[in-house]
């Protein structure tokens, strides 16, 4: 039976606990689960004064078990190594799955790519605090999409007229060297599959 997957940070967290932090620190004392919650917190970027608050009164985890502010800092400064590590690890694997599924399914990946830029993008632009410089990344990346998608219409369009025109020189081939057929049948045949009868 397999195990389950840890998230990053409760990952973290083994890495940090394994490297012989206090184990009499408030952090450290935390069940995993609550303990992955106040990290969340502060990596949201909640500031640390009112992450004991905040754990109360949204997460049910008592106020006086989270670190306050000055302690919260001196963990994250012992602790955020650990999780970097592992926020890479987890980003180079997930980055190393889409690569491996992009190449089993370029088609889709593509798709799904160009509709998630689509959604983003509207996301993004239906904001009115918008920063311009990054709505003009969008925008930019829209019209590229565009330019890619009309270009591989254009390819398909190009390989199916040269697919035609290879079956056309075929049976012409085929008619010329037919034996069975009088010169004026083999004539006819040629007008027939250039079209112009």
């Amino acid at each position: 039976m397999s195990t389950p997957q840890l998230s990053t940070i409760l990952s973290a967290r083994e890495m940090w606990l394994a490297a012989g932090v206090r184990t009499d620190s408030k952090m450290s004392l935390l069940a995993p689960e609550s303990f992955e919650q106040v990290v969340q917190l502060f990596i949201d970027r909640i500031p640390a004064h009112k992450i004991p608050k905040l754990a109360a009164a949204e997460l049910g985890i008592p106020a006086s078990k989270v670190p306050g502010a000055s302690a919260m800092h001196q963990f994250w400064a012992e602790f955020s190594p650990f999780w970097s590590v592992c926020s890479r690890r987890a980003a180079a694997t997930g980055a190393n799955l889409l690569a491996a599924d992009a190449k089993q399914n370029p088609a889709d990946w593509c798709n799904a790519n160009e509709e998630l830029i689509h959604q983003l993008a509207h996301q993004y632009l239906s904001n009115p605090q918008h920063d311009p410089k990054h709505a003009k990344s969008f925008i930019t990346a829209i019209i590229k999409l565009v330019n890619v998608a009309e270009d591989r219409e254009d390819r398909k369009l190009a390989v199916r007229k040269l697919e035609l025109l290879e079956a056309r020189e075929a049976k012409q081939k085929e008619t010329l060297s037919d034996e069975s057929l009088t010169p004026e049948q083999k004539q006819a045949k040629m007008r027939e599959i250039l079209g112009m009868v």
